[in-house]
């Protein structure tokens, strides 16, 4: 009799175990990287990372932190362009 206890006892626990993961799992969430907005004009950033993908300021900051050197592209004899320079 205590062997068929046990025994029930583990698949009981077996299944408690289950529907926990099962409904933990229906708590993940999945991160999208964020989607870059439509530019309107010449005053507004887009920040990419080296295999084109988009960041935030903070991360390209973060990113930046340690570099010795920073190419960034520009569009010239635009006001805007000559603010981001100073």
């Amino acid at each position: 009799m205590p062997t068929l206890y046990l025994t029930l006892l583990e698949e009981a626990m077996r299944l408690v175990m289950l529907c926990g993961l099962l409904l933990l799992s229906a708590c993940q969430t999945t991160i999208e990287a964020p989607t870059p907005q439509k530019l309107s004009t010449l005053f507004d950033y887009q920040l990419h990372d080296s295999q084109g993908q988009p960041m935030t300021l903070a991360e390209g900051a973060a990113k930046l932190a340690d570099a010795d050197v920073i190419m960034v592209g520009e569009l010239h004899g635009h006001q805007g362009v000559h603010r981001f320079q100073a």
